[in-house]
C-alpha cells in the first residue's frame, strides 16, 4: 500500500498557500491573475502526486511548484502592504498640506 504521508504535507501547504492567497486582497486584476496561476500550476503538480506518491521526482515537482507559488503570494502580499504604506503616507500628507496651506492663507489677512 502507498505512503500517503507526502501527499498530505503538500495538500496542507497548498491550502496555506491558497488561505495566503485569499487573504491578501485587494490585489490588481494582473497580479491576481499570476496568482491564480501560480496556485493552479501547484494544485495540478500535487494531483500528479497523488497518482505517484512514491515517485519522488513528482514529489519534488510538486514542491517545486508550491515553493514558487508561495514566491508569489508573498510579493504580493509585501506590494499590498506597501501600497497601504504608502497611501496612509500620502494622507497624511495631504492633511498636513491643507494644515499648512490654511495657515498661509491666514496669514495674509494680516
Amino acid at each position: 500500500m502507498p505512503d500517503f504521508a507526502a501527499v498530505d504535507v503538500l495538500i496542507r501547504e497548498l491550502g496555506a498557500v491558497r488561505q495566503a492567497a485569499h487573504s491578501a486582497l485587494p490585489a490588481p486584476d494582473s497580479e491576481r491573475a499570476a496568482l491564480e496561476t501560480a496556485i493552479g500550476l501547484a494544485s495540478e503538480a500535487v494531483d500528479r502526486v497523488i497518482d505517484a506518491p512514491e515517485d519522488l521526482y513528482v514529489i519534488s515537482r510538486a514542491r517545486t511548484a508550491l515553493d514558487a507559488a508561495e514566491h508569489v503570494v508573498a510579493a504580493l502580499v509585501n506590494e499590498v502592504e506597501r501600497s497601504q504604506r504608502l497611501r496612509a503616507e500620502a494622507r497624511g500628507l495631504t492633511a498636513r498640506t491643507q494644515e499648512l496651506l490654511r495657515d498661509a492663507r491666514g496669514l495674509q489677512r494680516f
